[in-house]
């Protein structure tokens, strides 16, 4: 009996490691488009910057999502962003606001 909770255990962890790593991959792949947007926004002479000085590749998911809203919540947004990408921008700020 000890020994097949045993197995079980061992199986529901090797089974549960593939859906964590994929979690951590979608986090990184948002962080990454949420830096790049940043990065783009801060170009734009109209928009008032949020901290010029701050190096976005170390902040945390919500630093980067507060940011992202930041740039988009001003007047001039429209004017003066472009951005390819900002569908899925959107995507990522407006889920778990």
């Amino acid at each position: 009996m000890k020994k097949s909770i045993k197995i079980a255990l061992v199986v529901a962890a090797i089974v549960a490691l593939p859906l964590m790593a994929a979690g951590t991959q979608d986090d990184s792949k948002e962080k990454q488009s949420l830096v790049d947007f940043i990065e783009y926004c801060r170009t734009c002479e109209n928009l008032r910057q949020v901290n010029p000085a701050k190096d976005y590749t170390k902040a945390s998911l919500h630093e980067l999502k507060n940011a992202a809203r930041f740039y988009e919540e001003q007047e001039d947004f429209a004017d003066c962003t472009d951005y390819p990408q900002q569908a899925e921008i959107d995507k990522i700020i407006s889920k778990n606001k």
